[in-house]
């Protein structure tokens, strides 16, 4: 036996307009995409203009957005509060003394990220020991004497240029042939041993020899006085 019974049906109004926080490049592009598919665009900025003024690439988006008018900017503008839930957001602004109410369905924070240095909000004092990245470079450009003699403990990454990655990568590539020679004689010998020929023990002796020459030259290079004397057969 089949029972019928009549639902309620509600029906839900979705608001599908968009609100982009940040006028920076985050923002300004954001707004762009949402707009080129079809999306009614709320673009806020804090500051007086929109993006950055020395990108050309930029500006250019600037323009593509201030022409589109499916987006509406709202600068010098502050968010005062929001309520809502997906598909129904109220969102409070406050513009030249003038508090502004939209409505929109979703919301897109993309405020651009910056650092800052918050040594004086804790109240500490930055030690002369501890020195960033860019200035490691400016003093290896051009005061390598400043560090001379000196350890330094590196924490992160270091970004080198083209030639000093050349001659680590160099390095590295002799490195793997010495270990393939010495795995492959040991395979096929099958043996825990390294038993080497004489073209074999001939052959690492030139990789050592290259791996010396551009250890030396890459220490040169990073202004570092240890350098490798040579190796010794036994």
């Amino acid at each position: 036996m089949t029972y019928k019974t009549n639902a309620d049906i509600s029906k839900i109004s979705i608001n599908t307009d968009v609100m982009v926080i940040g006028g920076g490049l985050t923002g300004v592009k954001s707004a762009c995409e949402l707009a080129s598919s079809g999306y009614k665009v709320i673009l806020i900025e804090k500051g007086h203009e929109l993006g950055l003024k020395d990108s050309d690439d930029h500006q250019g988006l600037i323009k593509k957005v201030v022409s589109d008018s499916n987006i509406d900017i709202f600068t010098s503008t502050d968010i005062i509060s929001s309520a809502g839930i997906p598909g129904d957001y109220s969102i409070w602004l406050s513009k030249e003394n003038e508090i502004i109410d939209k409505k929109v369905g979703a919301v897109v924070v993309a405020t651009d990220s910056f650092i800052k240095v918050l040594d004086k909000e804790y109240g500490l004092s930055l030690s002369d020991k501890v020195l960033s990245q860019s200035q490691i470079e400016s003093i290896l450009a051009s005061d390598k004497e400043k560090i001379k003699g000196k350890n330094i403990r590196a924490k992160g990454f270091i970004e080198f240029n083209n030639d000093v990655k050349r001659k680590l990568q160099e390095i590295e590539f002799h490195i793997s042939q010495v270990l393939q020679i010495c795995n492959l004689n040991k395979n096929q010998r099958n043996s825990d041993f390294v038993c080497l020929s004489r073209d074999e023990t001939d052959e690492i002796d030139e990789l050592k020899s290259k791996i010396i020459l551009n250890t030396n030259k890459l220490a040169n290079d990073l202004g570092l006085s240890k350098q490798i004397i040579g190796s010794k057969r036994y």
